[in-house]
């Protein structure tokens, strides 16, 4: 399948492929892979490109202007025609220590098996250097359907990095996209992991989620799987917004609300000076 390129992302997605014609030319192979192919497929604005390749961190140094970003996984950011973009080595990972991350991971030359150890379906497309939209994981079918689906075992894909659970409400907000039947059950009965979520962790998906156009409809979700229990400080809140159909809401109010409806929210999550000021600060505040 062939995407057309709207003209609002089209030059971004060109550097883009430029990187890939010069990988090619060196023998390598390459896609852009993740959020950017997803958002172009939807047409939607594309804020961040992400390539990955079979070549490895030392044979792209040798090509572009990199900066370190996760060497050791295989990780550079590439600056090329004036724009970064984030470059990975296929890889493929061992058991997960801690929740998070894994604990072995090897380099591989198999886009296929790379694509096995992401998350979402909708997040595994490949837009190649001719336009060619490449789906190895039925991702544009779920694309259509409006459906986050995990690739392979989804007991496994939440459990392994529960951060997973958490970026699932994230994409409904984002995307106003249902959850697959197996998906949702697995997340609603193991919910209570995203306790081992570092707090600074749920702050900044919280703070995208209200960013988000349909944010009620994360809210909502998380209601209907149990996660106001494990989001101490915001139960009060995300109820009050659901209770009270309230339909727009900025961060600054949000967490202002919060706070006004429980006070140990500071004790739980790490703002900074200027937030609790500005939040402190905010009409819903006595003097």
């Amino acid at each position: 399948m062939y995407i057309n390129c709207e003209k609002k992302c089209l030059y971004k997605i060109r550097k883009a492929q430029k990187i890939l014609k010069i990988l090619k030319k060196r023998n390598f192979e390459s896609f852009i892979v993740g959020g950017a192919v997803r958002d172009l497929c939807l047409g939607l604005e594309i804020s961040e490109i992400d390539i990955t390749t079979n070549a490895l961190v030392t044979d792209i140094q040798k090509i572009f202007l990199c900066y370190p970003k996760g060497i050791k996984y295989g990780l550079l950011t590439i600056f090329f025609d004036g724009d970064y973009f984030d470059i990975a080595s296929y890889r493929r990972e061992g058991s997960y220590y801690d929740y998070r991350h894994p604990s072995t991971f090897f380099f591989i030359s198999d886009i296929k098996e790379d694509l096995l150890r992401r998350d979402f379906t909708i997040n595994s497309l490949l837009l190649d250097h001719k336009d060619l939209i490449i789906d190895y994981n039925n991702g544009y079918e779920d694309l259509i359907h409006k459906k986050i689906k995990t690739i392979g075992d989804s007991y496994q894909k939440l459990t392994e990095d529960v951060l997973r659970m958490m970026r699932i409400f994230y994409f409904q907000a984002k995307l106003n996209f249902d959850i697959e039947e197996k998906t949702q059950k697995i997340l609603k009965s193991n919910i209570f992991l995203i306790q081992k979520i570092q707090p600074a962790k749920i702050l900044e998906i919280l703070k995208k989620i209200i960013k988000q156009k349909y944010f009620r409809k994360a809210f909502i979700s998380f209601l209907d799987n149990n996660a106001l229990s494990f989001l101490p400080g915001f139960q009060k809140s995300i109820m009050f917004i659901l209770q009270n159909n309230i339909l727009m809401i900025n961060e600054e109010t949000f967490f202002s609300l919060s706070f006004r409806l429980e006070p140990k929210l500071i004790d739980y999550y790490p703002f900074s000076k200027k937030e609790k000021v500005m939040f402190r600060k905010n009409i819903f505040f006595d003097d």
